[in-house]
């Protein structure tokens, strides 16, 4: 298409809980998503992604609809409880492993490059009621997944994303936040306050997506010759006015919404944004309740910089 470069790359996408059903056979285990759409009135008709587009089964035929589109790249994500049905690396699940060599391998086959999400939203439900991602372990656990993997898909497997957009995570899928999407259980009950919820469960998955950059780059890189980078999402804010307190709002907004899970990994020090911990600080001194977890100097060195130089040129080109 006219204005767009000749290497642009044109790709189509889905997530795992989106398109593949097939959720309680061949050993997969328990999502989150499966106990949020088991509840009544949680989902507005009562449906179910149990069948989905059935892509378990129709994968094959999912790839030559994709051939047809004439574009070169397929974006998907692993379903995390399909290879590990407890979250944990001691019960491996053969089958759901094979899906997806047989997925990649069917797409390479037809010209199709993946690009492949390690976690989109479907939580392993076991590991939610152990305290999901306001638990330190989240760390670790997330890191024996995607050496699973890297370790089993790296061969076919050119483009890597650790994560979906942290804070829409982060603030819809841990607890209910009042004025949230709400996409969390709500089985079990937190161990800290909700409104610090979301700020924790990003900070870990910030230094999850480090911990795993750095074991892809120092396992794995050389010969798999990979990138690896994160999907980030947020919203964009003009001023209405001239006002100065109008550019004070934007800044604000954006601190709030972009820059909080973006500076920590694109800016040049590892950290929060001067400006939010800032405005975050003086709410934390009126309400008496530290919100945003504070980032080690060690922490904040292992962070910075945790993209692929090649993932930043498709971001930033």
């Amino acid at each position: 298409m006219a204005g767009f470069p000749t290497d642009f790359i044109w790709a189509t996408a889905t997530a795992s809980y989106q398109v593949e059903g097939a959720n309680d056979i061949d050993g997969r285990g328990l999502s989150t998503w499966d106990v949020i759409r088991s509840q009544p009135g949680r989902i507005a008709d009562n449906s179910s992604l149990s069948l989905g587009c059935d892509h378990y089964h129709h994968y094959k035929e999912d790839v030559q609809l994709i051939k047809d589109l004439k574009v070169t790249h397929y974006r998907l994500s692993i379903c995390w409880t399909r290879i590990l049905p407890t979250g944990l690396i001691d019960n491996i699940n053969e089958k759901g492993v094979l899906f997806y060599r047989d997925l990649l391998e069917e797409l390479i086959k037809n010209g199709i490059s993946p690009i492949v999400t390690l976690f989109h939203a479907d939580y392993p439900y076991s590991l939610y009621e152990k305290g999901g991602w306001l638990n330190s372990d989240c760390i670790q656990w997330y890191h024996d997944f995607c050496r699973l993997c890297f370790v089993r898909f790296g061969d076919l497997v050119q483009c890597w994303i650790t994560f979906n957009e942290i804070g829409a995570h982060a603030w819809w899928a841990v607890t209910k936040i009042d004025g949230q999407l709400h996409h969390s259980p709500d089985t079990v009950d937190i161990p800290i306050p909700k409104r610090k919820a979301p700020y924790v469960a990003a900070h870990n998955m910030l230094l999850a997506h480090a911990k795993v950059y750095h074991m892809y780059v120092q396992e794995f890189r050389k010969n798999q010759r990979g990138q690896l980078g994160i999907t980030v999402g947020g919203r964009w804010y003009k001023t209405f006015s001239e006002d100065s307190k109008d550019d004070e709002a934007v800044k604000r907004a954006l601190d709030w919404t972009f820059n909080w899970t973006v500076a920590p990994i694109f800016g040049k020090d590892g950290d929060y944004p001067d400006s939010l911990k800032r405005n975050m600080r003086e709410l934390e001194k009126r309400d008496g309740l530290e919100l945003l977890p504070r980032f080690t100097e060690e922490e904040m060195e292992q962070i910075k910089g945790t993209f692929s130089d090649e993932y930043r040129r498709l971001i930033n080109p």
